[in-house]
């Protein structure tokens, strides 16, 4: 009887579930390493943009570069976008969110100081 009453009540839940993980986008996150310095970057925010920014960011004329460029935009990356935040994983992040939220600058750890 338990059995029968608890899973109907766990059959009634998973749609809500379901909903719930399904507004999660895959750059909803937060930026989680504070032990390195970060500059967030915001604007018109395309693969070509953050190329450039990159090209002149990351040149090797530049002494050692230990910040990370966290790029806050409100549209998911494309897939060009994509591919080249895999292969600079370590240099850059993305996050979907808008610089106007006080929660999306939280999630990427902007202050005041």
């Amino acid at each position: 009887l338990f059995l029968t009453v608890g899973l109907a009540l766990f059959a009634s839940a998973i749609p809500e579930i379901i909903e719930l993980l399904g507004n999660r986008t895959k750059y909803g996150g937060h930026f989680k390493n504070e032990r390195i310095r970060h500059i967030v970057v915001c604007g018109h925010i395309t693969y070509e943009s953050v190329t450039y920014f990159l090209k002149d960011f990351l040149h090797p004329d530049r002494e050692k570069v230990e910040e990370i460029a966290l790029f806050l935009h409100r549209a998911e990356p494309d897939l060009e976008f994509e591919g080249l935040l895999k292969r600079r994983h370590t240099q850059i992040k993305y996050l979907q969110g808008s610089l106007m939220n006080p929660a999306d600058l939280e999630r990427a750890k902007v202050s005041r100081n």
